[in-house]
């Protein structure tokens, strides 16, 4: 894991929604590739705007990992802070119901 950069806590801080403990994490563990038994995951040092190289994805999803397989965790603009994933195959966004701490343990002890 890598530590945040200065331009790294500035995408956070300009993307005031984002949900506190998911900012929290990153400040305490950094960003880059999580490997657990569950496979890799590869966090972004700030989330990016799906639709930005995701065909059909919605406007208000901001994605901030992946598991290197075509499924990209998100979180919603304005929605309640809950981590989304959005299944590249079928381009389809479904809830996860997990807040990011919890999502995170799947790969991240």
């Amino acid at each position: 894991m890598e530590p945040l950069r200065a331009a790294d806590l500035a995408v956070l801080d300009e993307l005031s929604w984002l949900p506190s403990d998911y900012v929290e994490w990153l400040h305490r563990h950094g960003f880059g590739e999580v490997a657990k038994e569950a496979g890799t995951y590869m966090l972004y040092s700030a989330p990016v705007q799906l639709s930005e190289f995701c065909t059909g994805a919605p406007q208000e999803a901001w994605t901030f990992g992946d598991d290197f397989s075509g499924y990209n965790a998100c979180f919603i603009e304005g929605g309640d802070g809950t981590v989304h994933e959005w299944d590249s195959a079928f381009a389809e966004m479904r809830a996860i119901g997990k807040r990011f701490p919890e999502f995170i343990k799947k790969w991240h002890t």
